[in-house]
């Protein structure tokens, strides 16, 4: 039987079931192409996620929580919670507080060190530190991939784009025709627009979401996650108290504390108002403000 000679709501339920059939094995596939990269990759040998986690440093689990973005905001908010930095919130830059020849930077995270490179002089804008932070994460990123945790970029573009590009063309193949059959025979179609925006919606949702990260990589920041709990408390109640090394753990697991003036925030509003001015906010705040925001701030977010 043609489907397209069903018309009326009939078509609509097809159509739901259809898509909704569709976007299922599109996961489904999503997530068998992330495990044979992982599989790919995976040159540790260590299976339990336990054993793995507690060989992550900070910046590691950092970015394992938010890619690049959580690495150069973990920075941001560690190095000006201890007065190293400042975040220029008017001007979005940043800038040091004391002298870059001090012993107190030559102890810094290779991570931090290049944030703080970038900045030196009168201060730089959030995005170019942000660049040389990303420049710095190479290492970071070579690490997570040979333990199975995230795969490549390359390998991230396939998984990301292959899945949502078989979704989206099933759901034109039965939705464009119709539209033109229905234009001819002059019946509505209004509702099948609706579902058909819908589907546009979940083409966006498996193509952004967070396709880097492996089950294995899911797993192991859980356990970070849950065998820092008393981490995420003081990082809530008392984030002074900490030193260099948990601050940065804690932002890159938990993300932004839900307080006014967190410099982890202030780097985030203007990294957005600087992808906002190039056209490019999409980049910016879906893959640091959601997956920090749910952690650790209790909603300071929003995303």
């Amino acid at each position: 039987m043609n489907p397209f000679e069903i018309h009326g709501p009939a078509y609509l339920v097809v159509y739901f079931a259809v898509c909704g059939t569709t976007f299922m094995l599109a996961d489904i596939y999503r997530r068998h192409l992330l495990r044979e990269a992982a599989k790919l990759n995976d040159r540790s040998g260590e299976s339990n996620p336990k054993l793995v986690a507690q060989t992550l440093e900070p910046y590691e689990a950092a970015y394992l929580a938010g890619g690049v973005e959580r690495v150069f905001l973990t920075a941001c908010g560690t190095l000006a919670r201890h007065k190293l930095i400042e975040i220029d919130s008017v001007r979005d830059k940043v800038k040091i507080t004391g002298s870059a020849s001090s012993k107190v930077y030559a102890g810094l995270d290779r991570i931090e060190r290049a944030l703080i490179s970038r900045c030196s002089g009168s201060g730089e804008s959030l995005s170019s530190c942000k660049s040389a932070v990303a420049t710095a994460t190479s290492d970071i990123k070579r690490k997570l991939a040979m333990n199975g945790l995230i795969v490549d970029s390359s390998q991230s573009a396939t998984v990301q784009i292959l899945p949502g590009f078989v979704y989206l063309l099933v759901a034109l193949v039965f939705a464009v025709p119709k539209f033109v059959i229905a234009s001819q025979m002059h019946l509505p179609f209004t509702f099948l627009v609706f579902e058909m925006l819908a589907a546009l919606a979940a083409t966006v949702f498996l193509v952004k979401n967070e396709s880097f990260k492996t089950e294995k990589g899911h797993a192991v920041l859980k356990d970070v996650s849950d065998s820092n709990s008393a981490l995420r408390l003081t990082h809530a109640t008392n984030p002074a108290s900490l030193s260099l090394r948990d601050c940065a753990l804690a932002y890159g697991v938990f993300g932004a504390l839900a307080l006014a003036g967190d410099p982890f925030m202030a780097a985030h509003a203007g990294l957005h108002r600087a992808y906002a001015g190039s056209g490019d906010s999409g980049s910016s705040c879906g893959s640091s403000c959601g997956s920090s925001c749910g952690g650790g701030c209790g909603g300071g977010c929003g995303g």
